[in-house]
């Protein structure tokens, strides 16, 4: 994949801050550049691939972009003409994937919203009915649904970037969704329990406790759970800092986070009614216990499951170098063309990253007039103009000339 990174300089720092970012670019071997004059403001913008992504957004962080002055927009182009041929094979610590995209992914997926709840409900019903039925494809179909990987590895990234708000957001989703599915367990377990036993009801049999539950329930199964959350931390970490989705499926079914925590739900509750609503088949004291006993290694393998997955999830972060993401500097420096409003709140781009927000403040990028377009050679000298443009123009159009500049040459 290609993107454009466009750089916006203030006016009183074009000379300093321009030679540093040209020299950057010039490190990297990236050729592909546009400088644009924006009266009395300038714009650097460059493709990059995906490969040199997270070393340019990193390294012109490092120079201030986005911290101390200007603005950095990073923007997924779908596709671009003539094609970059430069590109490089990518080491196991590289991460191409900006940090803040990483983050803003891993945020939206961790916080607490109706689409969590009712997912988190809906999985649970499908896990709990496949636990009493003893459908494996039901509850492997509950794992897809489930969205409690999301708060995990919201924490995993909240430690890491030491982002408090990240952290407090995905304790508070992970803390809900156990509940409701516990409970969504618990209320099965009310509607199943009256009906557990030998004999056929409604054309199903309903030993209780089924096989899928009893499976989840010993204490072998917290074994074989140590070695499947393991490369489930691992794979989890990858999927995300590669925005692979496929991957990510296969590590929720793999992870199996969910099941657990409905079949401690349900046991839970056949132990408390089911010598009042089904004595005839829970009789003893010895059956009641054992439902409490599967119902406490079902949790105890949830919370192994997640622990694992945190710890081997956050090594692997570390290796792809995730680390905290710089703020931007109490001494941001604005651009010449940015006006403070009250009332209306306007980004440049629809889409990609974009940083250098002027603290609590809501800004609008004003269109600019009299914008020339020049391009740099080799040795960094100015040519003539190639595009001047005396009417008032927005980013997009800026993005379609520099496009048909780079087909033209």
């Amino acid at each position: 994949m290609v993107y454009r990174v466009n750089v916006y300089i203030p006016e009183t720092l074009i000379q300093e801050k321009s030679s540093e970012i040209l020299k950057l670019y010039d490190n990297l071997n990236i050729s592909s550049i546009t400088r644009i004059k924006c009266d009395p403001d300038l714009m650097i913008s460059a493709r990059v691939t995906e490969s040199y992504l997270n070393e340019v957004t990193n390294g012109l962080e490092e120079i201030g972009v986005g911290i101390s002055f200007g603005i950095m927009d990073v923007i997924d182009l779908l596709v671009t003409v003539p094609a970059i041929k430069k590109t490089r094979h990518k080491s196991f610590r590289a991460n191409s994937r900006p940090l803040r995209s990483l983050r803003a992914e891993v945020s939206s997926n961790a916080g607490l919203s109706l689409d969590y709840i009712i997912f988190t409900i809906v999985a649970s019903i499908i896990s709990g009915m496949g636990l009493a039925s003893n459908s494996s494809v039901a509850v492997v179909a509950s794992m897809l649904v489930s969205p409690l990987m999301g708060p995990i590895m919201g924490f995993t990234i909240g430690v890491l970037m030491r982002d408090k708000k990240l952290l407090l957001k995905s304790l508070l989703s992970e803390t809900i969704g156990i509940i409701l599915c516990f409970a969504s367990g618990f209320l099965i377990g009310l509607i199943v329990t009256p009906l557990a036993g030998n004999d056929e009801t409604f054309g199903v049999k309903f030993d209780f406790p089924s096989e899928e539950m009893q499976q989840r329930g010993q204490p072998v199964s917290l074994f074989w759970g140590l070695l499947i959350a393991i490369p489930s931390g691992i794979g989890v970490a990858i999927s995300q800092t590669l925005n692979s989705i496929a991957s990510l499926v296969g590590v929720a079914i793999s992870a199996a986070l969910l099941p657990p925590i409905v079949n401690s739900g349900i046991n839970f509750s056949a132990f408390i009614f089911a010598p009042l609503v089904n004595s005839t088949n829970f009789q003893s004291y010895k059956d009641s216990l054992e439902l409490l006993k599967i119902s406490g290694f079902s949790m105890l393998l949830f919370i192994e499951n997640m622990a694992l997955i945190i710890i081997f999830a956050m090594f692997i972060l570390i290796c792809k170098r995730v680390r905290p993401i710089k703020k931007e500097h109490k001494l941001y420096q604005s651009l010449s063309g940015i006006t403070h409003l009250n009332d209306t709140d306007y980004d440049i781009t629809s889409e990609g990253a974009t940083i250098g927000l002027l603290g609590n403040e809501k800004t609008k990028k004003e269109s600019t007039p009299n914008i020339q377009m020049k391009k740099l050679d080799s040795e960094e000298t100015l040519l003539q103009p190639l595009i001047s443009l005396d009417d008032n123009c927005d980013i997009d159009d800026l993005n379609l000339r520099i496009r048909q500049q780079n087909i033209s040459e």
